[in-house]
């Protein structure tokens, strides 16, 4: 093997740089480069003459070693949660399944269950405690639907028979929010819980009602019925990203109709039926979470029999992503898609498929089904607190992609 004059040294971050200098003190060409690769084709010398000049005057030979890269764990590799999470939920049978799934983007995750039951993390997923059942609210709630925090350390729920808890301390305690029904005039299930993160939120009700706070869900007022849609159905899910700086609101209805605000669901506007994704009156999203966007810009909305959109404009216009986006799922209705806001997706299906995107829901691949929870039932949840994800399914089962994932390469060094 032959010298190379001077000394490199590898810098890791964006590009892979060397720094070079030969015994001269004169630094390398852009020229030199080709012929330093053909000389040791393994090292990745940079295109130009973009590098850092190190030490001079020193011959040595280049040497090869395994070098370790390690990045977090991208909702790819799912290991199983003990079942039923400590919440005491049912492990099989009547209501036993985990309804949502919620994490603030720093390791706090709250799990619904559907007999009211809940379970909650503080410590992104390894331990978990029972949070009281219906968090606090009357008996008479019935069961959870949905779940929001605005990621400082406000949450707020919703069931099936209007009522709605909240938690000013991220989560540890909650009280019954009053009025039932939010004053919005409705007279039935909160399917929908959104917020901001600027203290704005709005829920939405299965009968078409919704309601809006502006003190960050402290009190409650009454919204048009449909918010602007066009239709006289039901509007069956609202969401919106926490910490959204835009402001922006979806409102999604039955029958594919939906409604947008930019003014944190002051005022509302009708989008395209079915959004553009190919289905002329399916409905747009599932019963659970099935809108999602990374609050800065990008949003993707499933709808049932497999139909997928996305917009990159904060859902002005969408365009069709594939059906069922590779997951392998058949004809199963869309349960959920979420994002942790750095370009990772999950999507889950009713038959226990799920898909997942790392660029931002441009293209998506197949993840294993029942994502290795040991569950043989419906994916009803997906959601990230920062770089962990934790999923949910039918009679309780659980699964949680964390960690990191170490690739091992070989890399020339000159020293």
């Amino acid at each position: 093997m032959s010298e190379i004059v001077g000394k490199s040294v590898l810098h890791r971050g964006e590009n892979v740089k060397y720094g070079l200098l030969p015994a001269s003190g004169e630094a390398f060409s852009a020229d030199s480069f080709p012929l330093l690769a053909e000389e040791f084709p393994s090292l990745h010398l940079p295109v130009g003459d973009e590098h850092e000049y190190i030490v001079s005057g020193i011959n040595k030979i280049a040497t090869q070693r395994d070098v370790v890269i390690s990045e977090p764990n991208k909702a790819e590799i799912w290991r199983p949660l003990i079942q039923g999470l400590n919440s005491g939920a049912p492990l099989s049978g009547g209501t036993s399944y985990i309804v949502s799934v919620c994490g603030d983007g720093h390791g706090v995750f709250v799990v619904l269950f559907g007999g009211g039951e809940a379970a909650r993390s503080d410590d992104a997923g390894v331990t978990w405690t029972a949070l009281p059942q219906y968090l606090n609210c009357d008996a008479s709630a019935g069961r959870p639907y949905s779940i929001q925090t605005d990621g400082n350390g406000v949450w707020v729920a919703g069931f099936s028979n209007g009522y709605a808890s909240r938690s000013d301390d991220n989560g540890i305690s909650w009280t019954q929010i009053s009025p039932v029904y939010l004053n919005s005039g409705g007279t039935n299930h909160i399917y929908a819980m959104g917020t901001d993160g600027q203290g704005n939120w709005v829920a939405g009700f299965h009968s078409g009602h919704a309601a809006r706070s502006a003190d960050n869900g402290i009190t409650w007022s009454a919204l048009p019925q449909n918010i602007g849609t066009g239709t006289t159905h039901s509007i069956k899910i609202i969401n919106c990203a926490v910490g959204s700086p835009t402001g922006v609101f979806i409102a999604c209805s039955q029958r594919g109709w939906a409604s947008r605000s930019t003014d944190s669901g002051a005022t509302w506007s009708a989008l395209p039926q079915a959004l553009n994704n190919g289905t002329a009156n399916d409905d747009i999203v599932a019963s659970h979470r099935g809108l999602a966007t990374d609050g800065k810009g990008v949003w993707v909305a499933q709808a049932d029999d497999g139909y997928v959109s996305r917009s990159e404009d904060d859902g002005l216009t969408w365009t069709p992503l594939p059906r069922h986006l590779n997951s392998g799922s058949s004809g199963a209705q869309a349960e959920g898609v979420e994002t942790d806001g750095k370009g990772v997706w999950v999507a889950t299906w009713y038959d226990g498929t799920a898909a997942r995107s790392v660029d931002n829901g441009i293209t998506w691949s197949a993840l294993p089904q029942y994502l290795n929870s040991g569950g043989s039932g419906s994916a009803y949840a997906a959601a990230p607190s920062g770089d962990v994800w934790v999923a949910g399914f039918y009679e309780t089962y659980a699964a949680i992609a964390s960690g990191e994932i170490s690739t091992t390469i070989r890399e020339w060094f000159i020293e």
